[in-house]
Order: structure tokens, then C-alpha cells, then sequence
């Protein structure tokens, strides 16, 4: 049996049907964490904690099956350090079960106490975002708006003597994780939000020109795509997604 159980197969656990619904599902906010404590004895402690909202006139009903998943990116080097659950980023998902109705505006908080089984040795910038959709058991529930369906906040992993670094003047709003950075032949993107539309992967240099362009199918995959930049000369590039009306950007340094 595979070690990780895919989430058509959790969905066809359920014997109920119901019509697809059109709910415009948000995160609205990032409780916790707002900074992560090393421990050298437990590791760290990263309790998770948000707030959804439903925009919609059609009410979330008890028994819809709400889906998450957390992610903490090294801001640095911009690679993604932990998935929550693992392999979150291939379609892993922590499960909600809806215990009441949730009507329009109306919100329910979500979260689960974790542990990330390691520490940090020196103290460093980090990024720690969410992302989380619906289904009604059987279907996915529509959700036209995408865009508002994660939240990242920008944070200090600090060592066990609590020393190191502070966020400050960090503006990191896109949704893509960017590594090896440098990178010498390949780069490899990961896209972090959970629905996909006509994807596009372009290597931008500084002065605007556009040095490679790819329409990705890949990222409805398993969320990743390998950028071949070989034949790139070397220097400071930006990486742009754009994935339907949603554009998000990345810079990496090519040194072969």
C-alpha cells in the first residue's frame, strides 16, 4: 500500500453525493506562529493556527471536507525547509471536517499543534505560509477566486540561545520557492498555492528581456518544474510565474 494515501482515495471513502457548490473559500489570517523557538532536547514547536472565511452567498454545510496544508521557507536561500503534512507540496493534506454550517462571511478558525523534530543552530529569516481549499465530500467545491486561498507571514527561526537575526524591510509576497540559488544548470521551481491556471514559467533579465518562456503542465503534477538554464550566461535573473491572472516573481543568481 503506498505510504501516502492520495486524496481521490480519501474522497471515495465517502458513500454521500452532493451537487457542486460554488464557494469562494479564503484564508484571512495567520494566528500562529509569529516566531518559532529552537529547543535542543524537543526540536520546535510549530503550532499552526489560521482563519478561512466563506465570501459566498452558498453556505459551507456540515460534513464539507476542508483541506490544508502548511509550508516554512528559508528566506535566504529560498528553498522550502518543511512541508506539513509531509510531501504536502505532491497533494498531501491535513483533513478538517466542517461541524456546522458556515455561512456567508462567516469564519472558523483551523490549526494543529506540531513538532519539527529538528532545531536551528543559527538563528534565521524564515517564512511560514498556508493554503487551504474544499471539497463536499465527493467533489471539489468550485472556487473561482484562487488567489485568496493563502497567507504567508515572514518570521525569525531562532536558535536555542535565541540570538541571530530579525525580519526587517523583507517583502516577499510571492508563492514560489526558487532552489538551488545560486543554480548552475537547473533551477527548480515549486509553486505553493493549490489551484493552476494556464501556467507559465519565464527567465527574465534585469533589464526586462525575456531570456526563456514555458507553458508548464508539470505544476498540476506535483507542483514542480525544472528550469534548464544551461546555455543562460551567468548572472543575477527573475524567475516570473504567472498562473492565471496571479504573477509571482523570484530573483536567482545562474553562476556556472
Amino acid at each position: 500500500m503506498k505510504k501516502a494515501i492520495t486524496l481521490l482515495f480519501l474522497v471515495s471513502l465517502s458513500t454521500a453525493m452532493f451537487a457542486q457548490r460554488s464557494i469562494d473559500w479564503s484564508v484571512e489570517e495567520l494566528i500562529t506562529p509569529d516566531n518559532l523557538y529552537s529547543n535542543s532536547s524537543t526540536g520546535t514547536a510549530f503550532n499552526v493556527k489560521f482563519v478561512c472565511k466563506n465570501n459566498s452567498v452558498e453556505s459551507v454545510v456540515a460534513g464539507d471536507t476542508i483541506l490544508w496544508f502548511g509550508v516554512l521557507i528559508d528566506i535566504a536561500t529560498n528553498q522550502i525547509m518543511i512541508q506539513a503534512p509531509d510531501q504536502a507540496l505532491n497533494g498531501n493534506r491535513y483533513i478538517v471536517i466542517a461541524d456546522r454550517t458556515i455561512a456567508q462571511n462567516d469564519t472558523i478558525h483551523i490549526g494543529r499543534a506540531l513538532n519539527i523534530n529538528t532545531y536551528v543552530t543559527q538563528s534565521r529569516d524564515v517564512r511560514v505560509g498556508v493554503a487551504s481549499e474544499l471539497l463536499n465530500r465527493s467533489n471539489s467545491i468550485k472556487d473561482d477566486k484562487s488567489d485568496n486561498n493563502e497567507m504567508f507571514a515572514d518570521m525569525v527561526w531562532y536558535n536555542p540561545n535565541e540570538n541571530g537575526v530579525s525580519v526587517e524591510n523583507v517583502d516577499y509576497k510571492n508563492n514560489i520557492a526558487v532552489y538551488p540559488n545560486p543554480a548552475n544548470d537547473l533551477v527548480n521551481v515549486k509553486l505553493l498555492l493549490t489551484k493552476f491556471d494556464n501556467v507559465k514559467v519565464e527567465l527574465i533579465d534585469l533589464a526586462g528581456k525575456t531570456i526563456t518562456s514555458n507553458n508548464v503542465t508539470s505544476f498540476i503534477n506535483d507542483r514542480s518544474y525544472k528550469l534548464d538554464v544551461a546555455d543562460v550566461e551567468n548572472g543575477v535573473y527573475i524567475v516570473k510565474v504567472t498562473n492565471g491572472e496571479k504573477i509571482s516573481t523570484s530573483k536567482v543568481t545562474i553562476s556556472h
